[in-house]
């Protein structure tokens, strides 16, 4: 309690605080009982001496793609901290794993044969909460010391682990354990061995993040947990090219490592040269970009977004599985993809060239995915000709929930897609029909300032709902929007090193209508600094006839380059700057 009279609490509220962080508490609980004043203080303050707990509950599977959305946030990141990469993900050893209480069978326990005959994959998970061995939710060693290692070791596991599940064909992750990705509608594929395109992108993506800063590094050895160094190895020692060879393989491999370490990790870290994982990731990169290509291939182009899998060679072995099916071993599969959805196109856009990007978004604009009576972007294609087996989107009406509807999350991912990829044009066509603020109040139903979750599409039966939104929310989208307006504002670079020095450029991706009439736009940087550009001319800042920084001026005095450098970054970052004055010409 001592450090809280260093920022000025009053007693009352440390007797309030005192209370309260007697048993486990949240951020929110302390901000009820704070004076509006004192509430960024004290609780920055607090958390500094408070223990992170994760207080997590099991509820029905694991989705497929939760681990997707890590490499945002390190991307992001790197945006302001490039100088900060090579301690964040070598040296900081802070991180835990966690433990959950539910594992994954082995193949053969949840392989099995319906009563038509038919092999699904039902009763994945296996609870381990109630054995002795269980210890609760951080992973330790067998003498209960919590395991602590480094951001690159846990990203190192998660990419082993991951590519170990790549399916039959070399093309999506299997969905393994009960769930598919976001679009939990899809909740039949897991029990046809369904697989996604997405994740393997989103894998791909990492594995050429952890390349470049492995190169960039200036060690050449780095500490590897002992467990996972031998996983590693066992992926190197096995590593075949021939997809469905590698898929029994990488079976063998994943529940060897998922029985060896259910209960415990060996609390040891060991030095490696970072060649090893680099000749590793480069071999992952090859591997997971031949599926890419051949998913492509598939659909002239239009990159599928699920696949199915039905066992055609297959042989009943000794036992039933937990759904009480006789047994199967499967020794081959055909795949079958099904109709175009939108999530794996925007999900290809971030890893695509401007070129790629430019015949990804005309090949969308053609398809049955883009709404030709709203101008918007739906979730997926006609779903008339599948089952209900691949889950309750079928069950639906069209147009409306996850099916064939204007999904917000989605469209706003693939909005962010383009932008990312450099198609400005098609970006700057799309925002037009497809930002909420751009839209018709009265059609929307709803004030454009608010979010939906989806919008029913013209697939709807019902004319009256049709282009309206549906279930205010901010997640998803917003996190996607927020993303898209720092990349408008400020611009694709951002924070760079150049020759050992921090550079800040501001490059933003305006059109000139977005200025006032007295050519100004004015936005808040890093949550304290005020920006003002000023744009006299009122044209756009890209595209060919842009125009350009001409000056900056920080907290009134004028920089004699068009760029902040290093002790007026780290200004910036620090929030020691008040305003900034750009112009263009």
């Amino acid at each position: 309690m001592e450090a809280l009279d260093s920022i000025g609490v009053s007693q009352q509220s440390k007797e309030k605080i005192h209370t309260i962080i007697q048993e486990q508490f949240t951020p929110g609980d302390l901000s009820k009982v704070l004076a509006r004043q004192d509430i960024q203080s004290v609780i920055e303050t607090v958390i500094y001496y408070s223990e992170q707990r994760i207080d997590a509950d099991f509820g029905e599977g694991y989705w497929s793609d939760h681990f997707t959305y890590n490499q945002d946030l390190l991307e992001s990141y790197k945006k302001v901290y490039p100088d900060k990469m090579e301690s964040l993900l070598f040296e900081q050893n802070k991180y835990r794993y966690y433990h959950s209480p539910f594992k994954v069978r082995p193949r053969v326990e949840k392989y099995g044969v319906t009563r038509d005959g038919k092999v699904r994959q039902y009763g994945a998970l296996e609870s381990i909460a109630k054995d002795s061995e269980y210890k609760g939710q951080w992973m330790t060693d067998k003498n209960g010391q919590i395991i602590h290692t480094t951001l690159f070791n846990k990203l190192l596991t998660l990419v082993c682990t991951k590519f170990l599940n790549l399916d039959p064909e070399g093309m999506g992750l299997e969905m393994e354990a009960e769930k598919p990705g976001w679009n939990d509608a899809m909740n039949g594929l897991p029990g046809l061995f369904g697989s996604g395109m997405s994740e393997s992108i989103e894998l791909l993506r990492i594995v050429q993040f952890l390349i470049q800063e492995l190169e960039n590094i200036s060690k050449e050895a780095i500490s590897i947990l002992k467990d996972t160094n031998e996983l590693a190895d066992q992926i190197i020692k096995n590593k075949v090219d021939d997809a469905m060879n590698w898929w029994i393989i990488a079976g063998r491999i994943k529940e060897a490592y998922r029985d060896k370490t259910c209960y415990y990790l060996n609390n040891i870290h060991e030095d490696y040269k970072k060649e090893k994982y680099l000749t590793l990731f480069k071999w992952m990169q090859e591997k997971l970009q031949a599926g890419i290509n051949k998913a492509k291939d598939m659909k002239d182009g239009l990159i599928p977004t699920f696949f199915v899998y039905e066992a055609n060679q297959y042989e009943v072995i000794d036992g039933t599985t937990p759904y009480g099916l006789k047994k199967v071993d499967i020794h081959s599969f055909i795949p079958r993809a099904l109709p175009a959805f939108l999530e794996a196109p925007a999900r290809l856009l971030k890893i695509s060239s401007k070129e790629e990007a430019q015949i990804l978004a005309m090949k969308i604009k053609a398809s049955d995915i883009y709404d030709q009576e709203l101008k918007m972007y739906k979730t997926s294609a006609h779903l008339d000709d599948e089952t209900i087996e691949i889950g309750r989107i079928r069950a639906f009406t069209p147009g409306w929930l996850e099916r064939e509807s204007v999904f917000l999350h989605m469209t706003y991912k693939y909005l962010l897609g383009l932008i990312q990829a450099g198609a400005i044009e098609e970006y700057m066509e799309a925002i037009k029909t497809n930002f909420i603020p751009f839209l018709n109040p009265e059609r929307y139903g709803r004030p454009v300032t608010e979010n939906s979750s989806f919008l029913a599409s013209s697939r709807n039966p019902d004319e009256s709902v049709r282009g309206q939104g549906f279930v205010a929310r901010l997640s998803g989208s917003t996190a996607e929007a927020l993303h898209i307006w720092y990349l408008m504002f400020v611009g694709m670079r951002s924070v760079e090193m150049q020759e050992g020095q921090l550079r800040f450029s501001f490059e933003p991706i305006l059109p000139g209508k977005f200025f006032d009439e007295n050519g100004k736009v004015t936005f808040t940087l890093f949550g304290h600094t005020q920006v003002t550009y000023i744009n006299k001319k009122r044209e756009n800042t890209y595209g060919d006839k842009q125009v350009k920084v001409k000056s900056i001026t920080i907290d009134g005095k004028k920089l004699n380059r068009l760029y902040l450098a290093d002790q007026e970054v780290e200004r910036l970052r620090e929030q020691s700057v008040e305003h900034i004055a750009v112009i263009f010409d």
